[in-house]
């Protein structure tokens, strides 16, 4: 169930549009004035609303397509929240983007900086987690997760961020250092630099999933670790993240 489409050639975000965009594009399709189709595969696609009422893309036949894997309702409404937090921060944002390898749930770009945000419904072993956030590290994008599966939350790392992120009726709620948040505030955090990586001293204590902590050599103290939220921006150059306009 993408979120993107090629319009008469364009590439086209589904929850971009507004109601009348959609309902016009719907009205143009069925009388053969345009042309839908999905990317990357080129099968011509059908306009779908989910039962959550995400508006997406669709086969006009069910397949085994290669190229867009099923998902489930849940996971492209997660999808969508994503697209639009990124859009909200100053960020491009696009669903399904491609690179050399990966497939990103949404790629959001900001001036020479990319961050592409996975949510991750599936269950997915460290490993895992380990190969496929190579893959974005070797085309420069900060990959970020979003898993259902607290079992899989590694312990935090600045090159590996994993959030436990929980569906209920019409919401999704990521945890970051213990504090529940909306899953958008969680990705407007990240992008904008409210949320990043933390290091800082503290007295000893024991080690949690949620903040590990580690020994140094120095005056027996420990240092903490852990994603969590902060006053000021981080330390990513300002003008390399400098947000660029809209994409749409």
């Amino acid at each position: 169930m993408p979120l993107l489409a090629m319009v008469d050639g364009v590439r086209t975000v589904s929850t971009l549009l507004s109601d009348e965009q959609w309902q016009s594009l719907r009205t143009d399709v069925r009388a053969g004035r345009c042309s839908v189709r999905l990317p990357y595969c080129g099968a011509v696609a059908y306009l779908r609303t989910s039962k959550l009422g995400v508006r997406h893309f669709a086969h006009r036949a069910a397949s085994d397509c290669a190229s867009h894997s099923a998902e489930t309702g849940q996971h492209l409404y997660a999808k969508n929240i994503i697209v639009q937090a990124a859009r909200a921060a100053g960020w491009d944002a696009e669903p399904e983007a491609r690179g050399e390898g990966w497939v990103a749930d949404v790629l959001a770009t900001g001036g020479m900086s990319k961050f592409a945000f996975e949510a991750q419904w599936s269950a997915q072993t460290r490993d895992q987690f380990e190969h496929r956030q190579h893959r974005y590290a070797a085309d420069r994008v900060h990959g970020v997760w979003f898993t259902r599966y607290e079992r899989s939350v590694p312990l935090p790392r600045r090159d590996l961020p994993v959030f436990h992120t929980a569906f209920a009726a019409d919401s999704v709620t990521t945890v970051v250092n213990g504090t529940a948040m909306p899953l958008a505030d969680a990705v407007i955090g990240l992008l904008t630099g409210r949320i990043g990586f933390r290091t800082h001293g503290r007295p000893a204590s024991r080690p949690s999933r949620r903040c590990p902590v580690s020994s140094i050599p120095a005056i027996g103290a420990v240092v903490s670790r852990c994603y969590g939220r902060s006053n000021g921006r981080s330390s990513t150059d300002r003008a390399e993240r400098e947000p660029r306009s809209a994409m749409r």
